[in-house]
């Protein structure tokens, strides 16, 4: 979180902060790599216990499922509303660009 927090004051042109904003970068990038890494590692673990009916499996399942499911529905709307005004802001800054 601070180190989003850097890269976003770091792209506002912050004079101090812009020397750090690809090592920000790949700290963040490496930090989603590990994530990702994380969940893709469960998930082939949680197949693998599904597949050979090992107990809790099916419950685990269902309730990984009935997360994502939960979640799409708020990470749809942040989406939606991030891209929006990400367009907007594009869209102004191309209309300035022009006068």
């Amino acid at each position: 979180m601070v180190s989003l927090h850097l890269m976003s004051s770091a792209v506002q042109n912050s004079a101090e902060l812009s020397r750090y904003f690809v090592p920000l970068l790949l700290v963040n990038l490496s930090g989603l790599v590990v994530l990702v890494g994380l969940i893709a590692f469960n998930t082939v673990r949680l197949i693998r216990q599904y597949l050979r009916h090992r107990a809790g499996a099916r419950l685990t399942l269902r309730m990984v499922l009935m997360f994502v499911v939960i979640s799409l529905a708020p990470v749809g709307v942040v989406y939606y509303y991030s891209f929006s005004f990400l367009q907007g802001g594009i869209r102004c800054l191309v209309r300035c660009a022009d006068r």
